[in-house]
């Protein structure tokens, strides 16, 4: 456990940590940010005594890519995070798993939102010490969306039970106990994830007045008790005597769903607009902290690097966050320029609210992977949005709303965003599986060399490896040797999918209860294989194609496989239909995992990669 020297005293023990997450909190649902509707004194007085950062953006619009990308440091992207993926990766140390390394003691009390099965991806498996609360929404309350009247919680990995009162009563209550019962001669970390203000707007009183039809007032009062929650909390703190070595941060998730608790910024939840990504953010340090206000751009990524610092923790991951701590000491303070991006879902979902700049551009010039995405610049002037079909380009200089679309004036400057968001874009799709040679195989890093009794091997990152949640492509360059004859296997993994060239020059890719079949080219040179999958609200599209140009594409309904994760994909070995092990004879070349969809704009630039340099 790290400790500090100060002076000649005694050391510094390292702080505790305390994280408070809103849920769909806007932007000016507090006083201290603007508020005039929402009563909420304890988030003021914490402002008052914090600094607050008033430009911080959260990685995603929705609630899942945000927490992923505190607990990770990084884009949530890069985990699939776009809409709702398996879970994060074993491989991945996230700030539980850190500070934990360092000695503390780490409590997630509310929402988890990253995966429910299998037990690697819960709160425990990815370094929570103890967990109460709720895996997903919806299991507060099956079949709905959610509820806050006698939810059903569950304690670490035992079973739901129902618990009689109100959900933000009954989060606080065990968040104040873990204080309260909290080993002093061991750092903590305590997580508390509120669901307020969510939907459904169930406050635990009715406000003075209710208007038909409008749920505002209720929304307010579930603001309200957001607030007081937060000011038991602190003060368990206080009468507890710990709050003199604790550090608070406050956020929110994302944007409020109505736009009016975001004002005057444009938009709100599910959007790459300022309204659906901005949001307070308040770190409050013990000591000699003084409070401030911060104008830098700052993101959710950049929670994960500035905890661990302040608490003492070194961490050696590749992390896309920065160290905040520089603006804790000076507010003023420089911070090092850096283009953020969003990319929210390679798919098309329908928005919550039709909420957009005027006038909008019809024709954006397009991304190559699809779906909706935005880019700040590195002077968080420039702000370039593609979204439903639109396209914005906002000056956040003149226009800090974000409400008045300049595309038409600017675009070169919107033609320099998009090549940074297609760059970062092709980087952070890569799955970084590890490939190795298996039997008499052989693998230089870029070209695999089978020769009848072999294998390559790709294993790691299973959640994301392994297809039947989100989306997923396989896609790899085949050369067969001239004197051998199919069927081959290409690809499988055991259980979940095979991918064959049969005889008569057919492909057959079979995945859950599809089975796809095309044609091939004829033996000679390298042919580009690509296989994608994308399970999402109840459907599936599975495709195939062969150098760059589909050859079957099938819809049904969704498959969720949670089983076999740890298989490896095995290419060029496979049991046939007689559980025989038969082999591939020929060259390799570049095996590429994509967490991403199939695209008309991307599927030739797979091909191209696969096998440009072999014709």
């Amino acid at each position: 456990m790290g400790t500090a020297l100060v002076g000649c005293g005694e050391p510094t023990p390292p702080p505790n940590i305390l994280l408070l997450i809103a849920d769909d909190l806007g932007f000016s649902d507090i006083e201290a940010w603007g508020g005039n509707e929402a009563r909420t004194p304890e988030l003021d007085r914490l402002s008052r005594t914090g600094v607050r950062f008033t430009r911080f953006y959260t990685a995603g619009a929705t609630c899942d890519p945000t927490r992923a990308s505190i607990l990770t440091g990084r884009y949530p992207q890069r985990f699939g995070f776009r809409l709702r993926p398996r879970g994060l990766p074993a491989e991945i140390t996230t700030l539980p798993e850190l500070l934990r390394e360092t000695g503390y003691a780490t409590h997630l009390v509310g929402k988890w939102h990253l995966g429910t099965g299998p037990a690697s991806v819960r709160p425990n498996g990815q370094g929570f010490d103890s967990f109460y609360g709720f895996l997903d929404q919806k299991l507060l309350k099956p079949p709905t969306l959610g509820t806050y009247w006698h939810p059903r919680l569950v304690r670490d990995e035992g079973e739901t039970e129902v618990t009689s009162g109100h959900l933000t009563e009954i989060l606080t209550r065990e968040a104040v106990t873990k204080i309260e019962q909290a080993d002093r001669d061991r750092p903590w970390l305590l997580q508390v994830a509120f669901f307020a203000p969510h939907q459904p707007v169930q406050p635990p009183g009715e406000p003075i007045e209710i208007r038909p039809g409008d749920d505002r007032p209720r929304y307010l009062a579930l603001v309200e008790t957001l607030d007081t929650s937060i000011g038991k909390i602190l003060d368990a703190l206080e009468e507890s005597g710990q709050a003199e070595n604790t550090v608070v941060v406050f956020l929110s998730d994302n944007g409020a769903e109505d736009p009016r608790s975001n004002a005057p910024l444009l938009g709100g939840k599910t959007q790459l607009y300022e309204g659906g990504l901005r949001v307070p953010l308040i770190i409050r340090r013990p000591g000699e902290a003084r409070p401030g206000t911060v104008d830098r751009v700052t993101s959710s990524m950049d929670l994960y690097p500035t905890i661990a610092a302040l608490a003492g923790a070194q961490s050696s991951e590749p992390l896309d966050g920065v160290d905040l701590t520089s603006l804790l000491d000076e507010p003023s303070a420089d911070l090092a320029p850096r283009t953020l991006f969003w990319e929210d879902r390679s798919y098309s979902v329908p928005r919550v609210r039709g909420v957009a700049p005027q006038p909008v551009s019809t024709n954006p010039p397009p991304g190559d992977h699809g779906g909706d995405y935005s880019i700040l610049d590195d002077t968080g002037r420039w702000r370039y949005t593609s979204e439903s079909g639109n396209a914005a380009l906002l000056d956040l200089e003149s226009d800090p709303t974000g409400s008045h679309n300049v595309l038409d004036e600017h675009p070169e400057v919107a033609e320099r965003l998009i090549g940074l968001a297609r760059d970062w874009f092709r980087e952070i799709e890569r799955i970084p599986v590890r490939i190795a040679a298996e039997g008499d195989a052989s693998w230089d890093g870029e070209v695999g060399r089978l020769d009848g009794a072999g294998a390559l091997t790709l294993s790691g990152w299973d959640t994301l490896r392994t297809p039947g949640w989100g989306a997923w492509v396989l896609s790899f360059g085949l050369t067969p040797d001239a004197d051998s004859e199919p069927p081959w296997p290409l690809a499988h993994q055991e259980g979940v999918f095979s991918l064959w060239w049969e005889a008569g020059d057919r492909l057959r890719f079979e995945i859950g209860d599809t089975t796809l079949e095309g044609p091939v080219p004829a033996v000679g040179e390298c042919t580009a294989i690509t296989a994608g999958a994308l399970y999402d609200r109840g459907i599936s599209v599975v495709v195939l194609l062969v150098d760059g140009l589909a050859v079957g594409q099938a819809f049904g309904k969704r498959v969720r496989i949670n089983k076999h994760l740890d298989e490896p994909i095995r290419i060029g070995a496979a049991p046939d239909a007689k559980g025989r092990t038969t082999h591939f004879r020929g060259v390799v070349r570049k095996p590429i995992l994509l967490n991403s969809t199939v695209t008309p704009l991307a599927t030739p630039r797979l091909a191209q990669e696969a096998c440009g340099s072999a014709r």
